[in-house]
């Protein structure tokens, strides 16, 4: 069961936000509406989980090991010519 980030109480399971509409209308007022529209389309479409530091159980995966070059842009050695 997901709590609601502020007051603590239970949402229900299929709540694109972690705040109770109570506290959702203290924080963001009439926008909130708005904002919990937007958060339902873009579940909808499959947008709601990109970039999130927080997944689902079931779409977590493990961390991608990649490769990287770090390039020196000022490398020291050019300060002392």
């Amino acid at each position: 069961m997901t709590l609601c980030m502020y007051c603590k109480s239970n949402l229900e399971e299929n709540s694109v936000i972690d705040v109770c509409q109570s506290c959702g209308y203290k924080v963001w007022g009439d926008m909130f509406d708005a904002i919990v529209k937007n958060m339902e389309e873009a579940r909808e479409k499959g947008d709601l989980y990109q970039g999130s530091v927080s997944q689902p159980e079931e779409e977590k995966q493990p961390p991608q090991q990649q490769e990287s070059e770090e390039k020196d842009i000022f490398p020291a050695t050019s300060f002392l010519d």
